[in-house]
């Protein structure tokens, strides 16, 4: 894992998995597709 939150996969992007701290507290890890979903979604 390094700073940016992301471990495990290789160089391609969509292999890579990110923790992520979600507003009610849950962390789930996530690959990059989903994350961007996340980013997508309205508040």
């Amino acid at each position: 894992m390094d700073a940016a939150g992301k471990w495990h996969g290789g160089l391609i992007t969509d292999r890579l998995r990110y923790n992520c701290l979600h507003g009610d507290g849950h962390a789930k890890n996530l690959s990059f597709s989903q994350m961007q979903m996340l980013w997508a979604q309205p508040i």
